[in-house]
């Protein structure tokens, strides 16, 4: 029948889109769960940029009514009283005063997280690469479940426990960390 034939249709399209799909899932999931980006013995991931060196955008644009640039005044409420941040000198040049290599790998890397800047990783996200945050490591169980799925809906079915098992120890872990 026509219906049974449409249905057949799109089940084999989507079996064939799932198998040229599924390699790029994986390809961008372990991108997220290899270091730098997996955080050794605590097995969850987190934000890393790789890049160093002040971020383009930055230097050459986002000023504020007085010319300056997000670094420059950055910098310059470093060398003020800032609270909240456990050490300011982790991110100046003791000799220049200026941003130093730490600095800007840590704004690079708040940039790849998407997020603007903030406090969510600490004052101006600075404190970014010594956070596994709980919205990375969720979608990144969910892609763990999704996974699963996708192999059990084509047949993969030897591997499919080895998902289930990446996203059951990811929420084990998730739950351990973030939930008291």
């Amino acid at each position: 029948s026509l219906t049974f034939d449409a249905e057949h249709s799109a089940l084999v399209f989507s079996a064939n889109w799932l198998r040229k799909t599924l390699p790029l899932l994986e390809k961008f999931y372990f991108y997220w769960t290899v270091p730098p980006h997996l955080v050794p013995g605590v097995n969850l991931s987190r934000y890393y940029d790789f890049t160093q060196g002040p971020a383009p955008e930055v230097a050459l644009g986002e000023l504020d009514e007085h010319g300056r640039n997000h670094y420059e005044r950055l910098r310059m409420h470093l060398q003020t009283e800032c609270s909240g941040l456990h050490d300011r000198h982790e991110f100046l040049d003791p000799t220049t005063n200026e941003l130093n290599a730490h600095a800007y790998h840590s704004d690079r890397t708040m940039r790849e997280s998407g997020f603007d800047v903030s406090g969510r990783f600490g004052f101006a996200n600075l404190e970014v690469l010594d956070i596994a945050p709980v919205c990375l490591n969720t979608l990144l169980w969910r892609l763990e479940r999704d996974i699963a799925q996708v192999r059990d809906f084509l047949d993969a079915t030897a591997t499919v426990s080895v998902w289930q098992d990446r996203a059951s120890q990811r929420a084990a872990t998730l739950t351990e960390r973030f939930w008291d």
